[in-house]
């Protein structure tokens, strides 16, 4: 009787600088690939730094090291982040056979220091078998480097993530000072200029009815200019600034909210790569109304999970808002965009199609 046939398993290393429990854009995106690659096909090794970056001058030189004594017992690494660009190119040397994989975020390439620009021109060209970017804003960005083996592959989103998240919108909006029912608008996210939170304030909320409410939930350095703002306007009865929220309350945040706003203007050398938010608030079934800068557009595809508007048009971002309002049952629109978001950005296809890249190699 012929015995089944075992396929071996892929010995893959994956590396990142940033992991849970450390936040941020590039944390949840390797904390959410790495541990759902398949185990029956990978056999994965995780290098992982899950500490502040100041921890990054004893962990660089590691994984270097690590590199140098290991990389031949790999068949292929999958690096976090373009940083760390490094390693790959000691594994082009000491382990040529190991098949090498990046992904690339927006800021790994316009991070506006020198000898950084130096650096990542000097090891990442040439360094991997593929290149994989988060946007095609980003892809170009990498072109213009003179890297092209680049493909774009989106990040994803948990499909059960809100499963069993309360909803008590009357309750929700009372905890907050409103004590009628009120619409929703919300925005989540470090609070840099890029985001466009207070020129949104300072354009936009003004102009629009008063029973809509804006809740921004973040923290960063335009955090005081946000809150001069609305001062200034007189909008302190209309906008609750929250610097500080657990993950249950951010998705009760985004399970009561109506409509996500993400009016980011262009900032030279500090670009949004991707949008993650704007898939996560689509999938609570928020009707996501985002500028269409930077790399925006892979996040947000227009009229399928969202809508697109010109960045920095205040009348266009009024119109929107108005035009849904005016819309009897308009949260069927938002169902309807979660739907298309569960289908096509959970995480289970994303990290699928990782997987499929790296057998590919």
């Amino acid at each position: 009787m012929k015995k089944a046939r075992i396929e071996k398993k892929i010995k893959l290393l994956c590396i990142s600088r940033r992991y849970y429990p450390s936040l941020g854009g590039m944390s949840k995106f390797c904390s959410s690939v790495f541990p759902r690659i398949n185990k029956d096909e990978f056999d994965v090794t995780l290098l992982v730094l899950g500490k502040s970056q100041k921890h990054l001058i004893w962990f660089l030189p590691y994984t270097i090291l690590y590199m140098l004594l290991n990389a031949r017992k790999y068949e292929a690494i999958f690096v976090g982040d373009l940083l760390m660009c490094i390693d790959g190119w000691i594994c082009s040397k000491v382990s040529p056979k190991t098949k090498r994989i990046v992904a690339v975020h927006g800021l790994d390439i316009t991070y506006p220091n020198r000898f950084y620009q130096w650096y990542i021109k000097k090891f990442s060209k040439g360094s991997f078998d593929q290149y994989i970017t988060n946007s095609d804003a980003t892809q170009k960005l990498l072109n213009h480097i003179g890297i092209y083996d680049c493909i774009t592959v989106p990040s994803g989103v948990d499909k059960d993530r809100y499963t069993g998240v309360k909803t008590e919108r009357k309750d929700f909006l009372q905890r907050y000072g409103f004590k009628s029912d009120k619409t929703i608008l919300l925005t989540t996210g470090r609070l840099v200029k890029r985001k466009g939170v207070n020129w949104f304030i300072r354009n936009v909320l003004g102009e629009i009815r008063s029973e809509i409410v804006y809740f921004i939930v973040g923290k960063g350095p335009e955090l005081e200019k946000i809150i001069d703002s609305i001062t200034e306007l007189g909008l302190n009865d209309r906008v609750r600034v929250i610097t500080e929220v657990s993950d249950e309350l951010m998705n009760e945040m985004y399970c009561n909210a109506d409509l996500f706003i993400m009016p980011n203007i262009h900032i030279e050398n500090d670009m949004e790569g991707f949008g993650l938010v704007a898939i996560e608030a689509s999938l609570a079934g928020n009707i996501v109304i985002a500028a269409d800068v930077d790399g925006i557009s892979t996040a947000v595809q227009d009229k399928r999970n969202g809508y697109l508007v010109q960045g920095e048009n205040a009348q266009e971002f009024i119109d929107k808002i108005e035009e849904i309002q005016s819309v009897e049952n308009y949260k069927e629109i938002g169902r309807k965009f979660s739907k298309f978001t569960e289908e096509n950005y959970d995480w289970s296809i994303v990290v699928k199609r990782y997987e499929n890249i790296i057998k590919g190699l």
